[in-house]
């Protein structure tokens, strides 16, 4: 793995406007994760997100920011690198205000019930996978005190095929 770290930075390094640069420094930074090596991983992260914003990684790396400096001990940093990305509306901005409230709570600031709380709280999060997390470490969601709901609605069978034969019919046309 030590060798691909470095060829990988080194891929980057020699040509930057490479198209595969910004894949060079993703799948350098995911090594570098496990290998440990956090400050390493989050840099490299920090550089895909600067470098290369238009990159299909560039969220990714920015979430991989604050995890690699969180994996590290570095929850503060994480939690500040994930402010930046709790305004998106959609799943990553869900992801980074459980991890944002996460982060804060385990350095015992206050802050991060809150934003678990409101993350909760959210109408348009409900149901939500990082919601039902923020409620189990708020102690919302335990089997004991809350059961889950299911809706069993029975499965609409003709639109199940037809899709079925649309998505055949478009590989066999594809080739």
């Amino acid at each position: 793995a030590a060798s691909a770290i470095v060829n990988y930075r080194r891929a980057r390094d020699l040509d930057p406007q490479s198209s595969l640069a910004d894949d060079a420094l993703w799948w350098g930074g995911r090594l570098l994760q496990a290998a440990g090596r956090f400050d390493d991983a989050a840099a490299q992260y920090a550089t895909l997100v600067s470098d290369y914003r238009g990159s299909k990684w560039a969220a990714d790396a920015g979430f991989g920011r604050g995890l690699a400096l969180y994996s590290g001990g570095d929850r503060s940093s994480a939690a500040r690198i994930w402010s930046t990305l709790a305004d998106a509306t959609d799943s990553d901005g869900l992801r980074a205000r459980f991890w944002r409230g996460r982060a804060l709570t385990e350095d015992g600031d206050a802050e991060g019930n809150r934003i678990l709380q409101a993350l909760v709280s959210e109408p348009a999060a409900a149901g939500d996978f990082y919601a039902l997390r923020a409620e189990v470490l708020l102690g919302k969601n335990v089997a004991a005190i809350k059961q889950p709901k299911i809706d069993a609605r029975t499965p609409d069978w003709k639109r199940l095929a037809q899709y079925l034969t649309d998505v055949r019919a478009t590989e066999t046309a594809d080739g």
